[in-house]
Formats: C-alpha cells, sequence, structure tokens
C-alpha cells in the first residue's frame, strides 16, 4: 500500500477518504482479515492483514462513517529481527530513528511537513493529514490517516492575528476574489487584506466599510486563502470566478 496524492494504492487499485464501504471493500477484499459492515448508522470497520506501508509493517484498520471511508489508522508491528536473530520490540530511541530512516523520506515526497519533535511527525497534503505518534512509556508507534481540518491547515499556514476585510465580503459570507499581503501595522497584523473583487474605489476607500477580523474569521468563509497564507510580503493574488484557482496577480 502506498500514497499517491489523496489516494491510498493497493497494486493497480486506490481508494479515498470518502470512498463507499463497498468500493472499498471490493479493492482490499484479498487482504481482509475482519470486518464489520455498515450499521444503521453506517458505522463500519475493515481489519486489514499486515501491509507495508512506506517500508514498515502494518496492521490497518479502516473506519466508516455514514457509509464512507472516513479514517485510517495503522500500527506499527514492531517484532523485528536484529544482527543476531533475536526477536523483539524497538526501543523508543529505535523506534524514532526508524520514522525518520524507513518513512519521512517518503512522506515529504507527497506531503508537506509542518511538525516534527520526539513524540510526532505530521504531514498534510490538501485534503489528507498523515499523523504519525509514539506514546511515551510505551513502544509502540502509529499513523492515522484522515480528511484535514481547517485546525490543520491553519496548522500549516502558519498564519496568526488579524487581517482587513471589507464587510461587503465578511457580512455576506463572499468568497475571496483578491487579497494582497502587506507589511503589518504591529504585531498582532497578519499583513492580509481582503476583498471580493467587485468592491469600488468609493467603497474601499470609506474606513466604515472595512473592518479588523481575526484571519481564522476569512478562513472560515474561504478556505481557498488557507494555502497562501504563508506567502511573503508583497504578495498578490486574484482571480475572476470564485470557483476559479487563484493566480498571482499583475
Amino acid at each position: 500500500m502506498i500514497i499517491k496524492g489523496n489516494k491510498l494504492c493497493f497494486g493497480e487499485d486506490s481508494i479515498q477518504i470518502g470512498s463507499t464501504f463497498d468500493d472499498v471493500y471490493r479493492i482490499v477484499q484479498a487482504d481482509i482479515d475482519t470486518y464489520l459492515e455498515p450499521n444503521g448508522d453506517g458505522y463500519a470497520h475493515i481489519i486489514l492483514k499486515n501491509c507495508i506501508f512506506y517500508s514498515a509493517n502494518m496492521h490497518c484498520t479502516l473506519y466508516f462513517d455514514e457509509g464512507a471511508l472516513d479514517e485510517i489508522e495503522m500500527d506499527i508491528n514492531w517484532q523485528n529481527s536484529d544482527q543476531n536473530g533475536i526477536i523483539g520490540k524497538l526501543s523508543i530511541d529505535k523506534a524514532v530513528k526508524f520514522i525518520a530512516d524507513n518513512n519521512r523520506a517518503e512522506l515529504e515526497k507527497s506531503f508537506e511537513v509542518f511538525n516534527t519533535d520526539i513524540s510526532s511527525v505530521d504531514f498534510y497534503a490538501d485534503d489528507l493529514v498523515v499523523l504519525t505518534s509514539i506514546m511515551k512509556g510505551n513502544d509502540n508507534y502509529g499513523i492515522k490517516i484522515r480528511k484535514s481540518t481547517i485546525d490543520d491547515k491553519f496548522k500549516y499556514a502558519e498564519s496568526r492575528g488579524y487581517a482587513l476585510a471589507t464587510k461587503y465580503l465578511v457580512d455576506n459570507k463572499l468568497k475571496v476574489r483578491f487579497m494582497y499581503k502587506e507589511e503589518p501595522d504591529n504585531d498582532q497584523d497578519s499583513g492580509w487584506r481582503f476583498f471580493a473583487g467587485d468592491e469600488d474605489d468609493e467603497y474601499v476607500n470609506n474606513p466604515d466599510n472595512v473592518g479588523i477580523y481575526n484571519i481564522r474569521t476569512i478562513a472560515e468563509i474561504d478556505q481557498d486563502i488557507i494555502p497562501l497564507l504563508k506567502s511573503e510580503y508583497g504578495a498578490m493574488y486574484e482571480r475572476e470566478d470564485p470557483s476559479d484557482p487563484f493566480e498571482v496577480a499583475e
């Protein structure tokens, strides 16, 4: 099993977070150890036989909610043979090194890493987040893959503070069509300025029409802005239609 973009690949087939139970079952049935079919609420799970994930031998469980694949959890099989042929669990120190040597380089090919310390390595890729953790005092290392939330995206964006935006944009919860980042006025200012794109100069130049908002307020209205938030000062983006991707403004 490998990850390509937001897909989990099993040989020539692939599944995505959000896939139906029936579709996933069809793809992984040869690797199933046991499973629970969806109940009345659509909750179900599939436990796979040991599978290889970036060179690590894993116990893998697929969880479904409302009939759709919602989360994937994998626990490493720490049974390991050393040079003397002794079988045993890896120590915490060796486990951390195992992550660095066998997983991180491969994961970073597809994922942006946004947090690393001795107890966790988190990777983010658009609509998926991969969470890896080592429980201190325990020799177990686990991996969780799930749909990313706005909290995950904000963690990666590394942007905090307030932003200026037109009240027309915020009050009507419109998608952003023009945004730029200037040198901040103070430590709390993110430097970002947001517009719906069809406000005229008279409207924008009236300070009563511009408000100060937590930058997260704007992101909750339009999550498209989040990947751009860590841009350097002077960055400027626009789009003709709210459904279009942002482009660098001239």
